[in-house]
C-alpha cells in the first residue's frame, strides 16, 4: 500500500502517459457530446424575440445577463437564487462560474463575489441573484467597501419570494397564495449607504448599461432592477 496526498496523485496521472488518452478519438466528434452542446446552446424561437416594451420580465433580465458575460468572457459569474437563478444558468454563462447547485441554497453570491474579487482582482466578478437572496446578507457590501472587493451584484427585484410563490400558484392556485410577498425594497441606496455604488434600473434596455457603469465605479456595486418575476423556464426542445 502507498500514500498520498489526492493533488499528488492526480498529478502523477496526468504525468504518465500510460494514464493519459494519447491517440484517443477527437470527442469534439463525439456523439453525445455534440447531442450535449446542442441541447445547452438551444434556445427556444420565443427567447430570441427582442423584449417588448413595459416592465422587466425574467427572460430579459437574463437576456441582459447572458450579453454581458458573451461580451465579457473572463468574468467570474456568480448565480444565486431560485427562479431568477434559474433564468440566469440558462441564458448566461462564464468559464469561472459558482452557482447555488441543486440543492437551492440561497443567500451566500455576495461571500462568493468578496472571494472572487480577492482571488481574481483583475478580472470583473458578476454576482446574480433574486430580491430575497440579497436580503441574506446584504449588509456584507460594507465588507466589500471596507476590503476594497469591488463587484457588481444585480438583483431581480420582483418583490417576493417567487419560487415558493410558484409552487403555491402551481399546487394551490392564486386564490391561496399565501406569505411570499416582499417589498419592492431600494437595496441599491442600501449598498450606496454603506459605501458602495448603486442604481436602480426599470428598463430592460439599461440593464446592460448600468452593469458597465457599476464596473467603472470600481468599487462593490448593486444594480437593483425592478422584474416581473416568471417561473423557471421549462424547455422541451422540438
Amino acid at each position: 500500500q502507498h500514500h498520498a496526498l489526492p493533488a499528488a496523485i492526480i498529478e502523477h496521472l496526468l504525468a504518465d502517459p500510460a494514464t493519459t488518452n494519447h491517440g484517443a478519438p477527437d470527442y469534439g466528434a463525439n456523439a453525445w457530446q455534440q447531442e450535449v452542446e446542442a441541447a445547452l446552446a438551444y434556445r427556444p424561437p420565443s427567447w430570441r424575440e427582442p423584449p417588448s416594451a413595459g416592465q422587466i420580465d425574467s427572460l430579459a433580465f437574463a437576456t441582459a445577463i447572458g450579453a454581458f458575460t458573451a461580451a465579457h468572457p473572463d468574468a467570474a459569474l456568480i448565480i444565486d437564487g431560485g427562479e431568477i437563478g434559474q433564468w440566469s444558468q440558462a441564458l448566461a454563462d462564464a468559464d469561472v462560474s459558482i452557482i447555488n447547485g441543486p440543492s437551492g441554497a440561497i443567500g451566500a453570491s455576495l461571500p462568493y463575489a468578496i472571494a472572487a474579487s480577492v482571488v481574481r482582482p483583475d478580472h470583473p466578478v458578476l454576482a446574480v441573484m433574486g430580491d430575497g437572496t440579497a436580503g441574506f446578507y446584504l449588509t456584507e457590501f460594507e465588507t466589500a467597501v471596507r476590503e476594497n472587493t469591488p463587484f457588481v451584484a444585480v438583483i431581480g427585484n420582483d418583490a417576493k419570494w417567487n419560487a415558493e410563490h410558484q409552487i403555491q400558484l402551481r399546487d394551490y392556485g392564486a386564490a391561496r397564495a399565501f406569505a411570499c410577498t416582499l417589498s419592492p425594497a431600494r437595496y441599491d441606496l442600501v449598498a450606496q449607504g454603506l459605501g458602495g455604488y448603486g442604481e436602480l434600473v426599470t428598463e430592460a434596455s439599461e440593464i446592460m448599461p448600468a452593469i458597465e457603469r457599476g464596473f467603472a465605479a470600481a468599487r462593490p456595486a448593486c444594480i437593483n432592477v425592478m422584474i416581473d418575476g416568471q417561473a423557471a423556464p421549462a424547455i422541451a426542445r422540438q
